[in-house]
């Protein structure tokens, strides 16, 4: 009799779970209505990465939307069932497939949430305002007793990071993270209203040029015609820095918009630039005006420098280098090899009193690619 009893309990609780479970919404498609799948092409086919473009940066922000008039994506309409009790409907974001594992990454942004891509040193997530996936939108909140009918945008960004020293490559649409959108009732299952994922590829290149020692011809300069005082200069000559067996710069830090349903994609992207330091191996007169002082020796001229300023020699008036900051220069986006970084040196009298012999200097050039 004990047994039975037992038996009877266990029923009677097994009833009750189902019964709460009952009182929770369900949720489908609406009539006409099915689950919507997307593949959006990858805009940014090539990319160049310089190899000093500080780990974090966000190489491409790819935001996908449904319309470039709504913006966000209009998912399927689906209903929910009334219920005895008010209940709440949670969309979320989620990861439907991560062909790659999560990387080492843990700085900012996204620590611990970014996934390697196949190639060395950029990582990918996807997001919603600042918010890796999974994450959620509002909570709707459905009243007793009451049918619920609607639908959830859907809009996101897939982000590529750079996440430490790139090696070239190729990222395939393939190894990156998909989404979808899902509705779960409160105590209920998720339905899964779409499914997004990505096509095509991106070419990374990361390479440096190659830049041989350059040599600048000061020639000879007559003392009396030339130097009449403290400043006096001579003519500008060219000392321009000229690289060889450079990449094509594509560009960096895109900025690409999709969209699933109205709208044409558009795509922007950063220059890739070229940081310049110059630093003299001989002694500064005065940093703030580009003069640097000449080598010293018996054979040597005195009372004079050398001063360099950034342009060519038919410039008007080029800017002075300041030994103390650097120079950027803007790449462009073309399938040349060289690049020229313009320069120009001249002699300026430093002193009263200039007296004949070599006048030869050294400056050390640093550049930094990004």
């Amino acid at each position: 009799m004990s047994r039975l009893l037992n038996r009877m309990n266990m029923v009677t609780l097994l009833l009750g779970l189902a019964a709460n479970a009952s009182a929770a919404g369900v949720c489908s498609f609406a009539v006409g209505n099915s689950k919507s799948v997307s593949v959006v092409p990858l805009q940014a086919q090539n990319m160049t990465v310089g190899p000093y473009t500080p780990n974090g940066t966000i190489l491409l922000s790819h935001y996908v939307g449904g319309s470039n008039i709504t913006g966000t994506a209009p998912t399927p309409t689906f209903s929910c069932t009334p219920s005895p009790k008010s209940y709440s409907i949670v969309p979320r974001y989620v990861r439907t497939s991560t062909p790659k594992p999560l990387s080492g990454w843990n700085g900012s942004p996204y620590p611990g949430q970014v996934f390697e891509t196949g190639v060395p040193g950029i990582g990918a997530v996807i997001s919603y305002w600042g918010r890796a996936f999974p994450t959620e939108r509002v909570t709707i909140n459905v009243g007793s007793n009451v049918p619920y009918s609607g639908y959830v945008g859907t809009e996101f960004d897939l982000l590529l990071i750079k996440i430490g020293p790139v090696s070239p490559g190729t990222i395939n649409a393939a190894d990156l993270p998909s989404m979808a959108m899902q509705v779960t009732p409160t105590g209920g299952i998720a339905l899964s209203l779409n499914s997004i994922s990505f096509s095509g590829s991106i070419n990374i290149v990361s390479q440096t040029c190659q830049t041989p020692d350059v040599y600048v011809p000061m020639g000879t300069v007559n003392i009396d015609q030339t130097f009449k005082g403290t400043g006096s200069v001579s003519t500008w000559r060219d000392a321009s820095i000229r690289l060889t067996h450079c990449p094509r710069f594509y560009g960096s830090k895109f900025q690409v918009k999709s969209y699933t349903s109205v709208g044409n994609a558009t795509s922007s992207s950063t220059a890739n630039s070229l940081e310049l330091k110059l630093a003299p191996n001989t002694s500064i007169v005065d940093g703030t005006k580009g003069i640097l002082g000449i080598r010293t020796g018996t054979e040597s001229a005195t009372g004079v420098g050398i001063q360099m300023a950034y342009g060519k020699v038919s410039d008007t008036s080029p800017a002075l280098v300041n030994f103390a900051n650097s120079r950027s220069f803007n790449m462009v986006n073309n399938d040349s090899t060289t690049q020229t970084l313009p320069l120009v040196a001249r002699y300026i009298q430093t002193n009263d009193r200039v007296t004949p012999g070599k006048a030869d200097a050294a400056v050390t050039f640093m550049i930094n690619y990004f």
